[in-house]
């Protein structure tokens, strides 16, 4: 994004750093704006199908910044692109912490692996087509949306979903949930976590 966001800066006269650093709010604000959304998918099963359509969300904005010209347009474009980025972040961070347990560390590290191999090789093929860049983004982002969806639909939603997800201070749910239907009784993150992550957060994105 931030090789390509040049192009775009230099096409729309606009300063590269406005665009990153909207991108950046959204970053920011995304995981403040969607828990109850990320929660409420999780609690009913249907994960495949919203991490599908915040990846149309995403699609639809990468496919539209690189054909818009207006500023104002280029920034609300950036700034969806982070929600929807920090959105689906946290969503894998929340199902790796719960569904993989165990096996959490290995998944991490494999998720910042290939985060790492994509961060590598984006700059390489923005550079070779900068003017197809973002379309191939686009592309490849609506393939894994309908490849989710698709999984959902034909095969439904896996048999041990609840067991896996429906997790309660270390056991399995019985279906307790708050008044407006979301799970209750759930054990707080440790406040040394949330600092700790939040550092890390911060330093690596300077």
């Amino acid at each position: 994004v931030g090789t390509a966001s040049l192009f775009i800066a230099e096409k729309a006269a606009v300063q590269q750093h406005w665009l990153v650093s909207a991108r950046g709010v959204g970053l920011i604000v995304g995981p403040m704006m969607t828990p109850r959304l990320i929660s409420k998918m999780v609690w009913i099963g249907e994960i495949q199908l919203g991490a599908a359509l915040i990846l149309i969300c995403k699609a639809v904005c990468v496919a539209g910044i690189p054909r818009t010209s207006s500023p104002a347009g280029l920034y609300l474009g950036f700034f969806l692109m982070g929600v929807a980025m920090s959105t689906l972040d946290t969503l894998g961070l929340y199902l790796v912490g719960r569904y993989v347990q165990k096996k959490g560390g290995m998944m991490l590290s494999f998720y910042d692996a290939c985060y790492g191999i994509g961060g590598m090789l984006a700059p390489f093929i923005t550079i070779a087509e900068p003017d197809f860049a973002w379309d191939v983004l686009a592309g490849i982002e609506m393939l894994l949306a309908m490849s989710l969806a698709g999984r959902r639909l034909l095969k439904g939603k896996p048999r041990d979903w609840k067991t896996k997800l429906r997790i309660e201070d270390g056991h399995a749910s019985q279906g307790a949930v708050d008044g407006s239907g979301s799970p209750c009784c759930i054990a707080a993150v440790p406040q040394r976590v949330i600092r700790a992550g939040i550092a890390f957060t911060f330093i690596s994105q300077i």
